[in-house]
């Protein structure tokens, strides 16, 4: 009888169990979802951005060099004064002094991180977006990375150049290179030839094409509209250009 009565008492578990994840299996993950990108969304940031990391070695031999001199100057000048509390025969452990040295990195690290998660704090209470969004596909993403590699390794201030001055500067920078290895770029300008708008879509598989304007305004469309949208930015220029003025080229 016992055994029956547990098993019925594992069933009821179960079907009641199932019951829950029907009816309130969206406001389950509503729950723990923003959890869930808390606690490990930085694993996902890592392999996004890991791979873009380049090692400069002449700043690591800079930073090996003065952390030396660093902890040679912590230990003598502890041994000094341990002299002079102790007695002249005192002499100073090195141990103390490498955590001497390891508590000044860690309080670094932590005015670092306070200031982050400041900064971050006054971000989300200031920012007009919303804190909770959908979580976003891979093409989702080229949103964000062209923001990144057009706003702030090549725009400064959001300024629009020349297609050539802009091409030239973003193909040559680390990031612009990388991303241009990912993804195509076209250049559209308008009626005097000026670059106007930036149009960014994946090279394999994709699903989006990001839109940056020169009012610094980024939008996210499907690739099935891209052929449409160029061609109205052809016809706005056609209006616009005056009569026996050549309309330029998408470059």
């Amino acid at each position: 009888m016992k055994n029956k009565s547990g098993c019925g008492c594992g069933f009821l578990l179960f079907a009641g169990f199932l019951v829950f994840l029907t009816f309130f299996g969206g406001l389950l993950t509503a729950v723990l979802s923003p959890l869930f990108v808390v606690v490990f969304g930085w694993v996902s940031f890592l392999i996004r951005t890991l791979p873009q990391v380049e090692v400069s070695w002449r700043d690591v031999l800079y930073v090996g060099l003065c952390s030396t001199i660093a902890l040679a100057g912590i230990h003598s000048f502890c041994g000094w004064f341990y002299r002079h509390w102790k007695g002249a025969d005192a002499v100073w452990p090195r141990r103390l002094s490498f955590i001497f040295f390891a508590a000044i990195w860690l309080v670094f690290a932590g005015i670092v991180a306070v200031t982050g998660v400041m900064h971050q704090t006054g971000w989300l209470i200031s920012s007009k977006e919303p804190w909770l969004t959908e979580m976003r596909s891979r093409d989702h993403m080229l949103e964000n990375e062209a923001v990144i590699a057009f706003r702030e390794h090549v725009l400064p201030a959001g300024e629009m150049d020349t297609v050539e001055n802009v091409h030239a500067s973003f193909s040559q920078s680390t990031q612009g290179y990388k991303f241009l290895e990912r993804n195509r770029v076209l250049y559209l300008v308008d009626q005097d030839g000026n670059l106007n708008t930036i149009l960014c879509v994946r090279r394999s598989a994709p699903k989006f094409f990001v839109i940056l304007t020169r009012d610094d305004k980024t939008e996210l469309e499907s690739v099935e509209k891209l052929s449409e949208f160029i061609q109205n930015h052809e016809n706005k220029l056609k209006r616009k250009a005056s009569s026996g003025t050549p309309v330029p080229e998408p470059q």
